[in-house]
């Protein structure tokens, strides 16, 4: 996985840190080691190993998506082909989330409004909801009312073109027939 593949992976794998499966192996320091790289492109500390350990499951769904690649020759479009297709489906037997499925779901959306600077009310599917902006160490998308996005886990992960969006919204209408 080269260095944008894995910034783009973190992007969305990150909010879930707070997961009971992942909060409990990961580390301060390797939270502040991601986020920093995240915040301001600093180069990792935290091994593609140790990457690997604290998100197994999704490490491997993005390679059974990708052909069965190596790790390290999984794209930054691999990743998001995964969470944007494929990981609503790999998560429904996680019990973390059995409480609020909706919360580890991928959604295109629209931002409404942006309530601060660290949150916005962005238009998914299932209504018009709050999530983290560009806080969290601005490690996320900084999206403005009207912008296309993808939102995971309670923030908005990265801004999107209208084809891109309408494609993800297709792709979620086609799961649910």
């Amino acid at each position: 996985m080269d260095k944008e593949a894995l910034t783009v992976f973190l992007r969305y794998a990150f909010p879930c840190i707070g997961n009971k499966s992942v909060a409990k192996l990961v580390s301060e320091e390797e939270v502040k080691d991601i986020k920093s790289h995240l915040a301001e492109g600093t180069d990792l500390k935290t091994t593609a190993k140790r990457i690997r350990e604290l998100y197994p499951g999704a490490i491997t769904m993005i390679r059974l998506h990708a052909g069965n690649k190596g790790f390290k020759d999984i794209t930054a479009e691999d990743v998001r082909n995964y969470f944007w297709y494929h990981h609503d489906e790999a998560i429904k037997a996680d019990m973390d989330i059995k409480e609020d499925p909706e919360g580890c779901r991928v959604r295109a959306g629209k931002v409404a409004s942006t309530v601060n600077k660290e949150s916005a009310r962005v238009l998914i599917p299932t209504g018009e909801k709050r999530f983290a902006n560009e806080g969290f160490n601005n490690t996320l998308a900084k999206a403005e009312k009207g912008d296309l996005v993808v939102v995971h886990k309670g923030h908005i992960v990265e801004k999107v073109p209208k084809k891109v969006h309408d494609r993800i919204a297709k792709a979620r209408m086609e799961r649910l027939k």
